[in-house]
């Protein structure tokens, strides 16, 4: 699983419920610093990157609100890179967020069984498709089975 320098891009859309429908975790430079990219959540109309500094999405520099359509299919696609962290939904950038002197870290709870990388939803029944993972300078993705994470990781520690 590349941990640095890849992008992810999928389709997602929720088709029964008023949360969130795509809630994708993964790591960020390191394969024991993950956090978990939401949308639909908090109610459903919010997206953003759970947790940055402590802080969730609803309470972070990355909420954005959106009016998330039933059966609608929504285009995401994050980049990870050393210096950043980067979200567009449907080609419009929603999270741009510098990597100094920010804590990446997981959001406590149950969205922890998703680390190193999974996908989730929240009372809410959501769809996948067209599914991609790569590497930014176009090198081939070769993904191993790799040890999860135990339940009880914290934020800032999520993996180890």
């Amino acid at each position: 699983l590349p941990v640095t320098n890849y992008e992810i891009s999928l389709e997602a859309r929720r088709t029964k419920g008023t949360d969130f429908f795509c809630a994708l975790t993964f790591p960020v430079n390191d394969i024991k610093t993950c956090c978990t990219f939401v949308a639909g959540g908090w109610g459903g109309a919010l997206a953003g990157i759970s947790s940055l500094d402590g802080m969730d999405a609803a309470n972070n520099d990355t909420s954005t609100f959106h009016k998330f359509e039933l059966n609608q299919w929504y285009t995401f696609r994050i980049q990870v890179t050393p210096e950043s962290l980067k979200v567009w939904m449907d080609g419009k950038s929603i999270v741009d967020v510098e990597l100094a002197d920010r804590r990446v870290g997981m959001r406590w709870g149950d969205i922890e069984y998703c680390v190193p990388f999974g996908l989730a939803t929240y009372v809410t029944a959501g769809e996948y498709r067209n599914f991609k993972i790569g590497r930014i300078d176009g090198q081939p993705v070769e993904l191993k089975k790799q040890d999860a994470a135990p339940a009880d990781a914290k934020d800032g520690d999520a993996a180890k």
